[in-house]
């Protein structure tokens, strides 16, 4: 049968449907996390928050323009949300400067020159992790921006939650992206950042309804505050 049976079309094309398989996903990685060799851990996180959204749009179980992927009034975006990402980095800035983050995560052959020397490690760090940062908040965002979108549409059913649907699914997602948040880091000072920009993040999106935005806000803020090198993390 080369077609799909009415109630499998209406599965794969309700955002329930890939929020349930997400969060299966999900469990199953974080609960077999530790048995993953650390080369495939990253880029096994990355399939699932790239992948199963990606297939949720081609599919059409998931909005693009809930997503933050279309339809983004650019105006708010370089108005308003211009000034909130660069009030929420200033404030970070003033954070990073005041906080001492333990170098706990650092390889050891980047420890010597970073206690000798901070700006050869920092000029390594920079080299280094900034690519694959860029890809791994990347994908995290595009699944946070995935989640929202689902949540969104699932709210929308429920008349109580209807007319703030994007506020509930906002803050929802914020509370099932924590685990992964805490999972995923190595340092306890990571897992306070990551929280952290979960927060900023979704507060910028719930302004501007623009992913690309919280995405460059995620990159900034995370090359402010995490000196660890990423190639090492958990």
């Amino acid at each position: 049968m080369s077609e799909l049976s009415p109630s499998s079309a209406t599965f794969w094309q309700a955002p329930l449907g890939w929020l349930g398989v997400s969060l299966i996903c999900g469990c199953c990685l974080i609960f077999f996390y530790q048995r993953v060799p650390l080369a495939y851990r990253q880029i096994l996180r990355n399939a699932r928050w790239i992948g199963i959204p990606y297939l949720g749009l081609l599919k059409g179980g998931i909005s693009p323009r809930l997503m933050g992927l279309t339809g983004i009034d650019w105006f708010a975006s370089f108005g308003f949300g211009l000034v909130l990402l660069g009030g929420v980095l200033v404030l970070l800035i003033i954070v990073r400067s005041m906080a001492a983050f333990p170098l706990a995560a650092v390889s050891p052959s980047l420890a010597p020159a970073a206690a000798t020397d901070p700006r050869s490690y920092r000029n390594t760090r920079t080299a280094t992790a900034l690519p694959i940062s860029l890809v791994d908040i990347g994908a995290e965002e595009f699944h946070w921006a995935f989640l929202r979108s689902a949540l969104w549409e699932i709210f929308l059913v429920f008349p109580l939650l209807a007319p703030q649907a994007g506020y509930w699914a906002a803050w929802a997602t914020v509370l099932l992206a924590l685990p992964e948040a805490f999972r995923y880091q190595a340092t306890f000072s990571q897992r306070i950042c990551k929280c952290a920009l979960l927060v900023t993040t979704t507060v910028l999106f719930l302004f501007t309804r623009n992913l690309w935005l919280s995405w460059l806000l995620h990159v900034l803020g995370w090359s402010l505050l995490v000196p660890a090198p990423v190639a090492n993390r958990k």
